[in-house]
């Protein structure tokens, strides 16, 4: 039984098989013949299909397409309807139903290829028109279902597959997906006894299929062992049926655990073996491998899905992704070109065009692309806008970002990681009101989004506001274990609120987890420094310079710390050491003038002073520094 929060853990992986009912691969229309024989109408597995990480392909029910054909109009109908050519298929299709009104079994037939072309709302209305002239076709009613899902209203879905099921107990289709719509909807106990039966008569694929989606079930509820009984007896079953591995594979795909994808890898590599030479099966072996961290194989199986069928958006996808990952900027902009000339209204090939630009640096052809996605989606395109607006604050440029990131908001209020750049723009840009309401917006809609409650503390802390600003930063911490950025930001605000003690203990227990952090080893040093332990905060220092050498604060600190010790040998060869590694670091500069000063070196001192003055003629201390050494100089000579 699904309880609680199951329904929301068993979606994910049912949605991998609900191409039964949302795909045109997995339709079928029987109904009555015109002769004595049932007419089957089956669509091959290509038909209409799209591909995507969650997308899983129904075989057909039945035979092929056959049956007695009105006329060689509907002969030629049909077949151009089989190889997808819907702008022929279509209207001839319509044509026959207005020269046969009241032939359910072919305006049946005329709906359920609106269906394959994706025309749900016309389906409908051909459908409807048909189940009133035949109302005891179980596959009518079955179709009818199909439409009203695409549609969206799961209830006149589920309407029509308890009809077909009413007229047709035996209908296993119309039981796997009645099954899956009962699952989506938290009625798990009644997807198990509307798919029991199923498993249990009809041919084996039919049968196969219902084994499938119950181990999916099995497998998202806990019940592990009773889904591998399942997937084993689906592919016992049907051996060769490639869309029963392609479900398996995705199904242990989407458990989502390190073993399950190499599991969903093996069911999805044995699939590639049987059907080398079918694209969907690469694709599907790609994704899987790609989830498994193992890009160079994924890469390969990707790339012979394209050699099988070039017009494979989904695998160019990857491709470009995986380039992208390795900044392979060449490859991914071939694969953005041809997914962009192969389909120049998908509003995504034009973003993935912007995605690769921008990665590469080139910001006004990645700022054309995203400003194409978005007039290309009608203007309502949120991800667009908000990579828009981390280009435009990469750039430097607030208010257009602050402008993207608002449209952003604006079309998807939910939208937590733009109301939390949001914030971020509006805090380097001095507007920290708005930036404080965009972090405690992005907080109200997701509470437990810690990136929001880290910026929150920042900013209260900077404002002064340190009890608001401890209580943020340690919700971030106590939100994502092993925050490293949030144990040393709460750190620091400790230490601006003067509880040290509370600074050091923070910054410890991050080194426990961190301890290659320099910045962590530098802010625990400065905090040693202010609890007086100075020989604890030169052992911080140089631990800090053991990770990073050229750590140039934690160099600076523990030359100044050494100074004050009067260690004035081994703090001069620290300060030239700086120096050598950061030759515009003034105030490490100003610091050796005043030391070679107190040691008696007044042309050191001069020297180092007139650098400063000649980058900041205007600076005090230098000004100040160089007078004195001047003095002292006359004063000897």
């Amino acid at each position: 039984m699904i309880t609680g929060t199951a329904p929301n853990r068993l979606w994910p992986i049912l949605a991998l098989l609900v191409a039964l009912i949302g795909g045109a691969a997995g339709l079928e229309v029987l109904a009555s013949s015109r002769g004595t024989d049932p007419l089957v109408v089956a669509v091959g597995s290509g038909a209409g299909a799209t591909a995507g990480e969650a997308d899983d392909q129904e075989s057909p029910d039945g035979p092929a397409l056959q049956g007695v054909l009105l006329n060689e109009e509907h002969r030629l109908a049909r077949s151009a309807a089989r190889r997808g050519e819907w702008d022929a298929a279509l209207p001839a299709f319509a044509a026959l139903v207005a020269a046969h009104p009241t032939d359910s079994t072919l305006r049946g037939e005329y709906g359920y290829w609106l269906l394959a072309a994706d025309r749900a709302a016309e389906a409908r209305t051909e459908l409807e028109q048909a189940a009133r002239l035949d109302a005891k076709d179980p596959s009518l009613a079955m179709n009818l279902g199909v439409a009203w899902h695409r549609l969206g209203d799961d209830g006149a879905a589920e309407r029509e597959y308890r009809r077909a099921i009413a007229l047709n107990p035996h209908f296993s289709a119309a039981r796997v997906a009645l099954g899956i719509l009962l699952v989506r909807t938290g009625r798990g106990t009644d997807a198990r006894s509307v798919l029991g039966p199923a498993t249990q008569y009809g041919d084996n694929s039919s049968r196969a299929r219902a084994l499938a989606v119950l181990g999916a079930i099995d497998l998202a509820e806990g019940r592990r062992t009773d889904a591998e009984r399942a997937f084993a007896a689906a592919l016992e079953r049907a051996p060769a049926q490639i869309e029963i591995r392609l479900r398996v594979g995705r199904a242990w795909l989407a458990a989502g655990g390190a073993a399950d994808q190499a599991r969903a890898v093996d069911v999805l590599a044995q699939a590639a073996r049987l059907a080398p030479d079918v694209a969907e099966v690469h694709h599907a072996l790609g994704w899987a491998l790609e989830q498994a961290g193992r890009d160079v194989e994924a890469e390969r199986a990707y790339e012979r899905a394209l050699e099988l069928d070039g017009a494979d958006a989904f695998s160019r996808r990857r491709l470009l992704r995986l380039a992208l990952g390795h900044r392979d900027f060449a490859q991914a902009r071939m694969h953005a070109a041809r997914l962009v000339a192969d389909a120049p209204e998908v509003a995504e090939h034009h973003f993935l065009v912007g995605l690769t630009a921008a990665r590469a640096g080139e910001l006004d052809d990645a700022r054309a692309a995203y400003r194409e996605a978005i007039a290309r989606q009608g203007g309502t395109y949120p991800e667009a806008y908000f990579n828009l607006g981390k280009l435009e604050s990469g750039a430097g440029n607030a208010d257009a970002a602050i402008a993207a990131y608002g449209a952003a908001v604006a079309q998807r209020p939910d939208y937590v990681e733009a109301w939390n750049n949001l914030g971020l723009v509006q805090a380097r840009a001095g507007r920290a009101v708005d930036a404080e309401t965009s972090y405690r917006r992005a907080i109200a809609e997701h509470g437990d989004y810690a990136p929001a409650w880290l910026n929150l503390g920042n900013l209260l802390a900077g404002a002064g506001r340190a009890d608001e600003a401890i209580a943020a930063l340690r919700r971030a911490g106590d939100l994502r274990p092993h925050y490293a950025e949030a144990q040393l930001d709460l750190g620091v605000a400790y230490a601006r609120a003067g509880r040290t003690a509370e600074a050091i203990a923070t910054y410890r227990r991050l080194l426990a987890d961190e301890p290659r952090y320099a910045r962590a080893w530098y802010n625990l040093g400065l905090a040693l420094e202010e609890s007086g332990s100075s020989v604890e905060a030169e052992t911080a220092y140089r631990q800090a310079l053991s990770v990073d050498p050229e750590h140039t604060a934690s160099l600076r600190s523990l030359a100044a710390l050494v100074d004050r010790a009067g260690h004035t040998g081994r703090a001069l060869a620290l300060y030239e050491d700086l120096l050598d590694r950061a030759p515009d670091d003034d105030v490490a500069r100003l610091a050796l003038a005043d030391l070679r000063r107190r040691i008696g070196d007044a042309p050191g001192c001069a020297r180092e002073s007139r650098a400063v003055l000649a980058k900041a003629p205007a600076d005090p201390l230098a000004r100040r520094l160089l007078d004195q050494c001047t003095d002292t100089a006359r004063s000897r000579g």
